[in-house]
């Protein structure tokens, strides 16, 4: 056997008198001497570092040294704030774990050095803070997320409850039993996966020569289509013979994926049965979690919101935009005749807004453009003076790039997959009598408003317990 001295270290303690202190000891193989490990310093062996004081302070460094790390590099990627979430709790929390395994360190530290680490985060992830916002609603979430809630489970191993049995069902009563495990509480998860369905079938009941059957009390049921042997959460059928069939779950949160399956492979046979009578069926499978986290097959949902506002304009929301943006540097100025739109790109991982005007003022005409993150101010970019027929074939053309619908055509926009939808178009009323290139008439609105739909499912179902 073969011994590299390089690869050794050597730790010695003795007796002085009454104590034990710490030497360097001097050992020789083969006439080298093996290194030693100073005075206060620890040596590693099987992951574990030992010190004289046996202090734990090179783990305490690490950890924080790589919750910092990570957390920063999270926080610089181009995601949805709840994917961010995502993340954190399926990448991080396993990657730091190693270290509370093999060292003892105190829940009192952990509360102190780790978790200001995640929670100075939380409210660049799409919180709106003001003085009325709780501190709660941020540390409720945090705390679900790091699995330390204080559920009769975690109770147990923190030495504070002498049982970790559920005291309703006597089940073990870990996070996933409160949220969806618990036989005693199947009306609060009915409750709670039916107030979102309530949202969205109040939400779809604006459409505009549609016929809506839902599962809840107030609207027809969809087992008057589907018969009794399958019954969906809600169907849309539209005047163009297109049925879609939207079926809800609301779970935990490392379900969503099996939840999507398991909705899959049961309503397949409807989707083929149904297809026999509407000229086109399609299903949508809406799995999120009780923190408002969306499973990816969830993007079909936000393709349904953009072909229902795209086909039925009349039927969307409305919302009201100034003149002129309030975040432009120009001092003054109007919209000039129409050229005025607002953007929207939703996805998975993506919640972007991109906003283009003409304006018009003493000096000319100028192309106004703002873009970033919905929540936030974004970058912003003024171009001008120029002459009237550079801002307008400047808008046209980014419009098209954003979109890849013409601006003329803007009546008949059809979203485009991978590209911006448009949220809202406004003309100004006061100055219609001068549009002739495109003769806009009275106010068009035409909005594909889900980004708005899915911030409001996230509140519904943030906080609460539970699946359907």
């Amino acid at each position: 056997m073969i011994i590299r001295v390089d690869k050794c270290s050597t730790f010695g303690i003795k007796k002085a008198i009454t104590k034990s202190v710490q030497y360097l000891p001097k050992l020789l193989i083969n006439n080298n001497l093996i290194p030693t490990i100073k005075i206060g310093e620890a040596f590693q062996y099987l992951g574990r570092y030992f010190d004289f004081n046996m202090s734990n302070n090179n783990h305490k460094t690490e950890l924080t040294t790589l919750a910092n790390e990570l957390m920063t590099d999270i926080d610089s990627k181009p995601l949805h704030p709840r994917n961010k979430l995502l993340v954190y709790s399926r990448y991080v929390l396993s990657k730091i774990s190693w270290h509370f395994t093999i060292a003892t360190l105190s829940k009192t530290w952990v509360i102190e050095n780790i978790d200001p680490v995640a929670n100075q985060y939380i409210p660049k992830c799409g919180l709106l803070l003001n003085q009325n916002f709780r501190k709660t609603f941020i540390i409720l979430p945090s705390r679900y997320i790091n699995n330390s809630l204080p559920t009769r489970k975690n109770l147990s191993r923190w030495g504070l409850s002498s049982s970790s049995e559920c005291s309703f069902c006597l089940g073990p009563e870990s996070l996933l039993h409160v949220v969806a495990g618990c036989q005693c509480y199947l009306d609060r998860f009915t409750w709670r996966h039916n107030s979102i369905l309530n949202f969205v079938a109040n939400t779809l009941q604006s459409v505009n020569g549609s016929a809506l059957y839902a599962d809840v009390p107030g609207f027809k049921s969809p087992s008057i289509i589907t018969g009794d042997t399958y019954c969906p959460d809600l169907l849309l059928s539209l005047s163009n013979g297109s049925l879609y069939v939207v079926e809800l779950t609301v779970g935990y949160e490392t379900n969503l994926e099996n939840n999507v399956n398991r909705k899959k492979a049961k309503y397949k046979e409807l989707v083929k049965q149904l297809d026999k009578h509407f000229n086109e069926v399609s299903f949508i499978n809406l799995s999120m979690s009780s923190l408002g986290i969306f499973a990816q097959e969830c993007s079909t949902f936000l393709e349904m919101l953009g072909n229902v506002g795209s086909r039925f304009p009349g039927s969307s929301c409305s919302l009201n935009m100034d003149d002129m943006d309030g975040h432009c540097s120009l001092d003054k100025g109007e919209v000039f005749q129409g050229y005025d739109c607002l953007l929207n790109f939703v996805n998975e991982k993506s919640d972007k807004f991109y906003r283009i005007q003409v304006l018009k003022n003493d000096k000319g005409f100028h192309v106004w453009t703002r873009w970033g993150r919905n929540g936030t101010d974004g970058r912003s970019k003024l171009e001008g003076p120029i002459s009237q027929e550079d801002a307008k074939k400047n808008f046209k053309k980014k419009f098209q790039e954003k979109t890849k619908n013409s601006w003329d055509e803007r009546q008949q926009f059809s979203p485009v997959k991978g590209k911006y939808s448009l949220v809202v178009e406004q003309t100004d009323s006061s100055k219609s009598s001068q549009v002739t290139d495109s003769q806009l008439g009275e106010q068009e609105k035409y909005r594909v408003e889900e980004w708005k739909v899915n911030e409001k499912l996230g509140a519904q179902a943030e906080g609460e317990d539970g699946e359907k």
